[in-house]
């Protein structure tokens, strides 16, 4: 995330340096909110895509990989957690 992001802003957008060929390959696949900047967690949610990819082109017998995201979304306040909307 640290090379893509020049700006430390914890997104990938066309506010940091990346060539414009690179920077639409990067949102083709991984803007999953169709934002026109990626965020930390669809950069983690991209790497699972990306490894679940990988394990049915050449590991067609594992299951898939499920993980959550870890890192907290800085850009908004008040969210819920998974606890707020189990109770």
């Amino acid at each position: 995330m640290d090379y893509y992001d020049t700006n430390g802003d914890l997104t990938i957008s066309d506010m940091d340096y990346l060539d414009d060929e690179h920077l639409e390959i990067m949102l083709e696949y991984c803007d999953f909110d169709n934002s026109e900047s990626i965020s930390i967690c669809e950069i983690h949610d991209c790497m699972v895509m990306c490894e679940n990819s990988w394990r049915e082109a050449y590991c067609e017998y594992s299951e898939d990989l499920y993980c959550v995201c870890p890192f907290i979304n800085a850009t908004c306040d008040d969210l819920w957690t998974c606890d707020d909307i189990e109770s």
